[in-house]
């Protein structure tokens, strides 16, 4: 496998870090080759890699997931694979994509998926009630949108939980998506890790005693001072 060593030892890092143990990240391994055979002729921008390390999240947790951007819909689904066979059917799986759906619901059973909705109003739809503990920012690539995303998703997101960015990689990354972790300065506030594979994925561990929801606000209405 491409990068194996590399993801070995970038999976026990990422374990340490979501403070689960090496052996449930072991154990997930069958799965993640399984995923590998299941979803190989899908053209997901990710890859397996990111998957899991960011899934890992959703398994150190007991909360529930939200991802802003489905794309494809591939992480997702593994995400649900993962729910259903580690028997954690009592939590909710959600997602918002500008985009109608691409795949069948059958398997995403026990989701709230908002389609046709651009990620702005995601606030419409959800609320802290919905108790994410786990929320993965893939959607709007550009700064604007993405900082945006980030300070919807800290509205979002209890605290200690986490949050997870695509596309943060040196070489394959997106300028708007490291433009906007900078922005809020989250490096530098926050416990976090990443992990440059494909694009590079990166997790950092919610403090709101650092960042307070309305420090978030405030820091996102710099933009229109800006303009």
């Amino acid at each position: 496998m491409e990068n194996e060593t590399h993801f070995d030892y970038d999976s026990v890092k990422f374990a340490e870090f979501y403070g689960i143990s090496k052996d449930a990240v072991e154990n997930m391994f069958d799965l993640f080759f399984d995923w590998r055979e299941k979803y190989a002729m899908e053209n997901s921008p990710n890859t397996y890699e990111e998957n899991f390390l960011i899934i890992l999240s959703f398994i150190a947790t007991s909360g529930n997931y939200l991802e802003i951007g489905l794309d494809q819909g591939v992480s997702h689904r593994q995400m649900v694979d993962v729910r259903n066979r580690l028997n954690m059917g009592n939590r909710i799986i959600c997602g918002i994509d500008i985009n109608p759906p691409f795949f069948h619901q059958p398997d995403m059973v026990g989701c709230k998926l908002v389609w046709n909705a651009d990620s702005k109003d995601a606030m419409d739809h959800f609320s802290e009630e919905d108790n994410f503990e786990s929320i993965f920012i893939d959607g709007d690539h550009e700064f604007e949108g993405c900082a945006f995303d980030i300070c919807t998703s800290w509205h979002l997101v209890k605290d200690g939980g986490f949050i997870s960015f695509h596309d943060t990689g040196k070489k394959h990354g997106a300028p708007g998506v490291k433009k906007a972790i900078d922005f809020y300065k989250l490096k530098n506030k926050f416990e976090y890790i990443e992990a440059d594979y494909k694009h590079g994925v990166m997790i950092i561990k919610v403090d709101k005693s650092k960042m307070s929801n309305e420090k978030a606000v405030e820091i996102l209405e710099k933009l229109a001072d800006d303009d």
